[in-house]
């Protein structure tokens, strides 16, 4: 094992995934590539990738020491199969850019939720100051006008009366939430879940968008190395961070012996798009399968990220209309009481 004084953040994985790329395109070799990029970093980046090369001088596999290094999956994923495919340039700045573009999306997310956090922060100490000094003064004000208050007063009472109750039910249901996750993929195997993703309104599409980019993606480029079909589908099974493509090879392989044709076989994959068995039927029929499936596999991701912008695009005004009905109810919750008193006096 390597001993890590500290893990490696997204933005060097990047870095080292590019720069890897660009220098086995001029024609280094891995070990060399990795040993001019070690010179620039930080003393505990080196030694990690000294000690690097001296596992793939001994014959380790670069995916096997990516995963040590505890590389995003995407990353160790991409090496897996550009090791087999003899393209291992391309599958490192693929992966780079991949990583790129959803730490590029991840900080815009992060950057439109900055503000509405703030603002349910604010109006959280709003409500609390309403609950704990404004709250007791009506109650004072409703008894000694002998008044009956109405329903949202009513449910403030009740909820500054019971906080220990309302956050032992909280995190009762928080605890349940955990365990039934927990006990639900415990009992279910990663074919079963990811085909419980797929039929998730909203997310489901992106699911099957992903999937379907990364088996075509990886299919066309173990082609074009000049594997079969079959021998491809075989090399994708021991893909080593997507356990579920194991079980889907197998379905297929259990068709195909059954009698089905391939794209048949394909169809039955319940998280992968339903284009890609008429893809896979032209691209059989023109003898360019390899050719059609990169095609596509880039559709799939470009359509991942666009729709992903979209879904970003939404969560900021939903944020903000949560916040608007919440201040408004807290603006009801201080002036009908008053108008309510005032009927009384």
């Amino acid at each position: 094992m390597i001993l890590r004084q500290s893990r490696w953040k997204i933005e060097e994985q990047i870095l080292l995934l590019k720069r890897l790329g660009m220098l086995l395109d001029e024609g280094y070799s891995i070990s060399d590539a990795i040993g001019f990029i070690q010179i620039q970093l930080k003393k505990d980046k080196q030694d990690e990738l000294l000690e690097s090369i001296e596992k793939l001088k001994n014959g380790e596999k670069f995916f096997k020491v990516l995963e040590q290094l505890q590389f995003h999956s995407t990353a160790v994923s991409f090496v897996f199969y550009g090791e087999q495919n003899g393209n291992l340039s391309k599958s490192l700045q693929t992966a780079g850019l991949i990583l790129s573009e959803r730490e590029r999306r991840k900080k815009k997310i992060q950057t439109l939720l900055t503000y509405p956090i703030f603002l349910l922060i604010l109006t959280g100490g709003m409500f609390f100051v309403i609950s704990w000094q404004l709250l007791p003064q009506f109650i004072q004000l409703y008894h000694s006008f002998q008044a009956e208050p109405n329903v949202l007063l009513k449910s403030l009472f009740w909820i500054r009366e019971h906080p220990l109750m309302i956050g032992t039910v909280l995190l009762l249901l928080f605890s349940i939430m955990i365990i039934a996750q927990y006990s639900y993929r415990m009992r279910k195997t990663s074919f079963e879940i990811q085909t419980a993703f797929g039929k998730f309104p909203i997310l489901g599409n992106l699911v099957q968008l992903w999937n379907t980019y990364y088996i075509a993606y990886h299919t066309s480029q173990l082609l074009q190395s000049g594997l079969s079909l079959f021998q491809s589908l075989h090399f994708i099974k021991d893909d080593p961070k997507k356990p579920y493509l194991k079980e889907a090879i197998e379905k297929i392989n259990d068709g195909l012996l059954n009698g089905d044709s391939f794209s048949a076989a394909v169809q039955k994959i319940p998280f992968w798009k339903k284009e890609l068995v008429t893809v896979i039927q032209h691209g059989q029929l023109i003898s360019k399968l390899e050719v059609e499936l990169e095609a596509y596999s880039q559709y799939c991701l470009e359509a991942f990220f666009e729709k992903l912008e979209k879904i970003i695009k939404i969560i900021q005004p939903l944020i903000f209309g949560f916040i608007a009905i919440w201040i408004i109810l807290m603006y009801f919750s201080i002036m009908l009481p008053s108008f309510q008193l005032i009927n009384y006096i």
